[in-house]
């Protein structure tokens, strides 16, 4: 099965510059969330469809895919607020399981034991479809058919970048 990991487009030069509120770092958080955003000087801001940064933010037309993917994965709706303009914008702030993911003889590791080349060991990842490779800087990695459903509904300003994954011993393939 292919893999991918999911990030914000880099070519966008706009993005929203998050406030986040302390509330919004506790994992507990029950009711919706309030972040403001800081202006752009007069500029308009360009709202991705996903946020990889600070935390992972999907657009709300995008978070019953990601139920229906991973319907154990939490999501809690966070409204972005321009200051300047009062603008606000609906995202889900995405909380999927870190897993421990990498595979220890394909994956390449620097003297400090930060991952270099990371190569994806698929049974580690189980059946999940959306999880946080925690050995892998906690990117956010999708299934192929994760990726194609939100491809579908033409997704703006998120790119998905293929992740190696590990080759199937002999014993697997029999």
């Amino acid at each position: 099965m292919d893999y991918f990991r999911m990030i914000t487009d880099k070519r966008l030069c706009r993005l929203p510059r998050l406030q986040i509120p302390k509330e919004l770092l506790k994992a507990e958080m029950t009711k919706p969330s309030i972040v403001y955003v800081e202006g752009n000087h007069g500029l308009s801001i360009d709202y991705a469809d996903y946020l990889e940064k600070p935390f992972p933010l999907i657009a709300e037309k995008f978070q019953r895919i990601l139920q229906k993917y991973q319907p154990d994965m939490a999501l809690r709706r966070v409204t972005l607020i321009e200051k300047e303009t009062g603008q606000q914008k609906p995202y889900y702030l995405m909380m999927p399981p870190k897993i421990t993911c990498a595979d220890k003889e394909g994956s390449r590791y620097d003297a400090v034991g930060k991952v270099q080349d990371f190569v994806l060991d698929v049974k580690k990842a189980g059946n999940r479809k959306i999880f946080l490779a925690e050995d892998y800087g906690s990117e956010l990695l999708v299934r192929l058919d994760v990726a194609e459903s939100i491809l579908r509904r033409k997704a703006d300003g998120i790119w998905f970048e293929p992740v190696k994954t590990a080759e199937r011993s002999r014993e697997d393939v029999r």
